[in-house]
């Protein structure tokens, strides 16, 4: 960033562009060497702070016997805008605008009462002032802690011209505020700092604590890792291993016969375990194949039943093809029509 010196600046080579539509209005960026045109104030007055609503915000700095340059460098920034738009009205509007219009349109920041003092727009967003305020202590400031009656120094940006229903605007942004003293915040910490000892000191005797504590160990018994690592050698359990299903069972039918009371009771005599699986039991007779098993004939219901759906069916086809002889009729109607609309309008 290049801040010129406002006694330097050469206003004639200060260029516009063509006007530019934003935000409902129209605005002709500026130009000072093809590069931003960043200015400083001087160190002026400051009676009440920012002045803000729910949508603008400015602030008013004062002058004084000392910032006549300034005044002047403001002035002539005037004079040469009213003179551009001029110049250019017919390329930028289609039409030549006289001077007295133009004098009547243009809007300056800065105002010519007593004591003069030049009106700075401050920027806004969502509400609350968006622009860096710094004290002579280079710390921040909150727009509502600037102490009445101070000086201030302004870093400020000259957008260009900005045009309106009924009005033309100089634009000016400033960039960054800084009070020439030192200013004490106004915000109230919330913080109870009494919680804040109490919280260090019992975080002191709780580490205090842990260096006091002394575990004691015990020894582990020797086959300790006996109970975590079995031996892989060890003999089988003595758990009776279940038998896998047996599929040579027959069928369940209504031919079996009713179980034999005869079976004697389980022996508690638990066997060696053996991975063979167990024969079946001779005991459980197996039936031999009925002969009585037949073959139902088809029902009749049944094909009474596909009868009736294909008669349905048949019926639902025939209602179809009814309806698509008159949709085909209906359509062939509608083409007429189309066709008799088509002439009347051509005709």
């Amino acid at each position: 960033m290049n801040i010129s010196d406002y006694n330097n600046v050469e206003i004639s080579k200060i260029s516009y562009s063509n006007p530019d539509k934003y935000k409902g209005s129209y605005i002709c960026t500026s130009k000072y060497d093809n590069e931003d045109l960043y200015i400083q104030t001087p160190m002026m007055t400051n009676l009440d702070g920012v002045h803000k609503t729910d949508t603008r915000a400015h602030i008013d700095l004062y002058f004084e016997k000392d910032h006549l340059s300034f005044y002047k460098f403001l002035g002539d920034m005037d004079d040469n805008n009213i003179q551009t738009i001029h110049n250019n009205s017919q390329q930028w509007f289609n039409k030549s605008i006289d001077m007295d219009i133009l004098e009547d349109l243009y809007s300056t920041p800065l105002k010519h009462k007593n004591p003069p003092k030049f009106k700075l727009k401050v920027p806004l967003s969502r509400g609350k002032v968006d622009i860096t305020i710094i004290d002579s202590e280079n710390k921040p400031v909150e727009p509502s802690d600037i102490p009445n009656d101070c000086k201030l120094v302004v870093l400020m940006k000259y957008i260009g011209l900005k045009f309106l229903k009924e009005q033309v605007l100089s634009e000016w942004l400033p960039v960054q505020i800084k009070v020439c003293e030192k200013v004490e915040s106004t915000k109230q910490s919330l913080i109870d700092e009494t919680l804040l000892e109490t919280n260090a000191n019992d975080a002191n005797d709780a580490n205090d604590d842990h260096e006091e504590i002394d575990l004691e160990i015990q020894e582990l018994p020797d086959d300790f890792n006996d109970f975590n690592h079995p031996n892989e050698n060890e003999e089988p359990s003595n758990d009776i291993p279940l038998p896998e299903p047996n599929n040579d069972i027959p069928e369940h039918n209504n031919d079996i016969p009713e179980p034999s009371n005869d079976i004697p009771e389980p022996s508690n005599d638990i066997p060696e375990p053996s991975n063979d699986i167990p024969e079946p039991s001779n005991d459980i007779p197996i039936p031999e194949p009925s002969n009585d098993i037949s073959i139902p004939e088809p029902s009749n219901d049944i094909f009474h039943q596909t009868q009736t759906e294909e008669h349905i069916k048949k019926t639902v086809e025939e209602e179809f093809n009814e309806l698509k002889k008159k949709y085909s009729a209906k359509d062939s109607e509608l083409n007429k029509l189309k066709e008799v609309l088509r002439n009347f309008i051509s005709n």
